[in-house]
């Protein structure tokens, strides 16, 4: 038998004491960069992986979401924020998704694939093409219809039924 050699990582020393600090934050409190590095006693751009486990932490042990503010820190977010932060993803999805999908022009000549790789791309073509749609302005209206009428968010099987 295969003897496991994957650790459990400990939580480093820095992530804790940054923890520590994001956690007594409310809704609008600033952290800045230079009050993250004296926490921490070095320079938090050397460790960014810190602040981001710091992060993770606070969002699942505390429910504290944070956005980053250019230049100076990171922003306890409020209910409304945080709802925004939303936006923010389906817009990266949907840019993201449509270039993608444009790489694949440049695969050249598709019967030199073998049947396999012609599979893999045009599955892959598929869910992108459908990501790129789902994400538009159009399509959310659409769903915004269902959701409005239950006041929750619906099963995504429900949601793929308002694109037939």
């Amino acid at each position: 038998m295969a003897e496991n050699t994957e650790k459990i990582r400990e939580l480093s020393i820095e992530a804790k004491l940054l923890y520590q600090r994001m956690r007594t934050m409310k809704p609008g409190d600033t952290l800045t960069y230079e009050e993250m590095s004296e926490i921490i006693g070095r320079s938090i751009q050397q460790v960014r992986h810190v602040l981001y486990t710091a992060r993770k932490m606070a969002e699942r042990e505390d429910l504290l979401t944070f956005g980053t503010i250019t230049s100076e820190g990171i922003r306890c977010l409020n209910t409304s924020e945080i709802i925004s932060t939303g936006d923010t993803a389906i817009r990266h999805i949907h840019r993201t998704a449509r270039r993608a999908a444009r790489r694949f022009n440049c695969v050249g000549d598709l019967s030199l694939l073998p049947n396999e790789e012609k599979i893999r791309m045009n599955t892959k073509a598929s869910v992108l093409g459908v990501l790129a749609h789902i994400t538009t302005a159009k399509s959310l209206r659409k769903i915004e219809v269902p959701v409005a009428q239950t006041m929750e968010a619906i099963p995504h099987a429900k949601a793929l039924e308002v694109f037939k």
